[in-house]
């Protein structure tokens, strides 16, 4: 494990963890249809790919042809253990109801009912954003995909390449720590009391449903492999968990991204709500799983002893 990376090693551990939790609960893996496997890798592996080319392009009078080889290899293999924790991820999420059958959506669904003025408030917000937003009615999608996107090219480009590898590490710890934790306290989501805001998330829910209580009635017998990324698990919200850290990267290494982040973070929390796929609860939940996600990734990879440079593209440390 010497000359592996941190996100290799990561991988290869969620792998073996899903291997043992396959076999204490007799579960077995699953895989996507075509249609599936192009969603996962248009919205999980294809956000890395400029991450992947344009340093080379954009920095290459600054690379040796042996940096750029090494800044290739070292981005691509990112790629590769990337693919396998989001494949690791999906499973985690379609058995999480298989392990733990006890749902605790009427519990999360009381504490919304007290707090009734904060979903009101949530849909309030959420409908200014999607006023704004009307050509997008998947746009709670649309949005945390372009964050994804934009966080890995431009965190790509920094002089400071341990930002991105961090970044790149503490999206994978989101996907890891978060679909195991689907399995302690699981919930559909507050759909299934009352209809959200947002017609088009209200028929996607439905299909969704329909899918989560054919698999739970067969254990896991009944699977539709063009649902491979359609489990539903609300607790925790890992849309806010994964928004919360590109939230916190960005303020760290590249402060302007930071601030226009503010808006794009509050849509998906608000949305979340009012579109009815998350309770109150989950939010604060996935806000525990991105400080955890964000504290593992700096113990794997050190801070080092100098401050970070200033959040412009310069030279890489791939570079002789």
């Amino acid at each position: 494990m010497k000359h592996f990376t941190a996100m290799e090693k990561l991988a290869f551990a969620s792998l073996l963890f899903a291997a043992g939790t396959a076999q204490l609960f007799r579960l077995q893996f699953y895989f996507p249809s075509l249609d599936a496997l192009l969603f996962v890798a248009r919205h999980y592996l294809g956000p890395l790919l400029p991450a992947l080319a344009l340093p080379v392009f954009l920095l290459a009078r600054h690379l040796s042809r042996s940096g750029a080889e090494a800044l290739l290899g070292h981005r691509l293999r990112a790629i590769g253990a990337l693919a396998l924790i989001v494949y690791v991820h999906f499973n985690l999420k379609l058995w999480a109801q298989l392990i733990n059958p006890f749902l605790f959506d009427d519990v999360y669904m009381a504490v919304d009912e007290r707090l009734r003025s904060l979903v009101h408030l949530a849909s309030a917000l959420a409908a200014g954003y999607r006023n704004a937003l009307g050509q997008f009615p998947h746009a709670y999608h649309e949005v945390f995909v372009a964050m994804f996107v934009v966080s890995f090219t431009v965190h790509g480009m920094q002089s400071d390449s341990r930002g991105f590898d961090r970044l790149l590490l503490a999206v994978s710890l989101v996907l890891v720590v978060g679909g195991a934790s689907y399995a302690i306290a699981p919930a559909w989501g507050p759909f299934v009391y009352e209809a959200g805001d947002n017609p088009e998330a209200t028929a996607i829910q439905a299909t969704m449903a329909s899918f989560q209580g054919s698999l739970r009635a067969s254990h896991g017998g009944e699977y539709d492999t063009s649902y491979f990324v359609a489990a539903l698990a609300a607790m925790p919200s890992l849309h806010l968990a994964h928004a919360l850290v590109f939230f916190y990267f960005a303020l760290r290494y590249v402060r302007w991204l930071g601030l226009v982040y503010i808006l794009p973070v509050t849509f998906i929390a608000t949305e979340a709500v009012a579109s009815r796929w998350h309770y109150l609860v989950d939010l604060p939940a996935g806000l525990v799983v991105a400080f955890c996600a964000v504290l593992l990734a700096y113990r794997f990879i050190p801070r080092p002893l100098e401050s970070p440079q200033p959040s412009t593209p310069c030279a890489s440390p791939y570079s002789s």
